[in-house]
């Protein structure tokens, strides 16, 4: 099997898990009818899953080491298959949320798992490369997802979207068993509960590990506040119909997507760290700019979707660059630093969907406020992390 098509067959496990939120998420404003509720309880349906996400990935890391790769990844999207079709089928609020639970559990193997391969077969300069050009194509999932599930749900209605979602992720099953080759080998030791407590207490004593870590979780959490915030406030608020959604969602994919191809292209040219640099710049000043727009009584559709392209752009420097980098600061087993970096990530990404569910008040107040806290703690956390930094962000690539 060619790299290729390993990073194909790694694209689509990771585009059925975003889709499995993505391609619903222009209904939300109107499930709050249907199921009879409020809107915190409908947005549980995405922090709670994220927090099932990232529990699910520290179950999976170690799975991924014992039995290896690709069973894991197989039998992640089988569950996802099958917990999509509860979905379909729930009929009251409660049986949707724990369908999304269940769903958000199996599909963390993608996470865990597609970062591993990645450290399995590439070294740590062509592990930025392959991941700008990953994170490029799959930006395109959040970009057609909530498109094609807006029009899905205007005509057919919104449990066809979990129904679809159901379809495809067996085809990936299918392909995955068919292509993937193994690319770890089994460690007999990985689920002693000695050798799980090791590692993970290990990692999460590796203030370099740790850094990267929670920087990743500030550019998760303003994606997730923005699905669980985004169609309220632009359907909601503004008045946007629920089929053109996506549309805005596509601008914010546009500017990710961009941001990728600068990042690979500069990736030759400059320093893993001065990359990262200017991620921070741009996403921290991006998110002080919605913060005065939005606390300006100055938002109009336009300007929210230019400060959300910006950040969108800044985010993906950084997501191509700090996995690698906080890979690479252990020597731990991957399958562990893997689960534990996407396990930081969804957390901080469950509680960015929290919050602005928690302090819904029908403006885009606790979306702007809650993207702010997010790049300033990762400003903080980067410049405190770095002082006693010698070794491992010195290194260039």
């Amino acid at each position: 099997m060619s790299n290729k098509t390993l990073v194909v067959l790694l694209i689509l496990a990771t585009s059925v898990s975003m889709m499995s939120t993505d391609i619903y998420v222009p209904s939300l404003p109107y499930l709050t009818d249907y199921f009879g509720t409020s809107a915190e309880y409908i947005k549980l349906t995405i922090s709670l899953n994220a927090a099932a996400y990232s529990i699910g990935t520290l179950i999976h890391g170690p799975l991924s080491e014992r039995f290896g790769r690709k069973p894991i990844l197989i039998w992640s999207m089988a569950g996802l298959a099958l917990f999509s079709l509860f979905c379909a089928l729930s009929q009251s609020i409660g049986q949707f949320i724990v369908s999304r639970i269940l769903q958000g559990l199996a599909a963390a193997a993608e996470g865990v798992i597609v970062l591993a391969i990645i450290r399995d077969v590439f070294n740590q300069r062509e592990q930025i490369r392959v991941l700008a050009i990953y994170e490029m194509v799959i930006a395109l999932t959040p970009a057609i997802a909530p498109i094609i599930g807006g029009y899905v749900f205007i005509y057919i209605g919104w449990r066809a979207n979990f129904i679809a979602i159901t379809v495809i992720a067996l085809i990936a099953t299918w392909l995955i068993q068919a292509n993937l080759k193994e690319s770890t080998r089994k460690d007999l030791n990985a689920l002693k509960i000695r050798e799980i407590l090791g590692d993970y207490f290990g990692l999460l004593s590796n203030l370099n590990f740790m850094k990267y870590s929670l920087m990743l979780g500030a550019g998760v959490g303003f994606f997730f506040a923005f699905a669980t915030a985004g169609p309220f406030i632009l359907i909601k608020q503004h008045g946007l119909p629920a089929e053109y959604f996506g549309y805005y969602q596509g601008i914010m994919v546009v500017a990710y997507i961009a941001g990728s191809v600068v990042t690979a292209w500069l990736a030759k040219k400059l320093a893993p760290h001065s990359l990262l640099h200017m991620a921070l710049f741009i996403v921290l000043s991006s998110s002080l700019l919605l913060l005065f727009v939005v606390y300006a009584n100055l938002e109009t559709k336009f300007l929210l979707a230019l400060c959300i392209a910006l950040i969108a752009f800044g985010t993906a420097p950084l997501f191509a660059i700090a996995p690698p980098l906080a890979l690479n600061t252990t020597w731990r087993r991957t399958g562990y630093a893997a689960a534990l970096l996407v396990s930081i990530e969804m957390g901080v990404g469950a509680l960015a969907a929290l919050s602005v569910g928690v302090f819904h008040d029908g403006t885009s107040r606790p979306f702007a406020l809650t993207t702010a806290v997010l790049f300033i703690g990762a400003l903080l956390i980067y410049v405190i992390g770095s002082k006693d930094d010698q070794t491992v962000l010195n290194t260039e690539i």
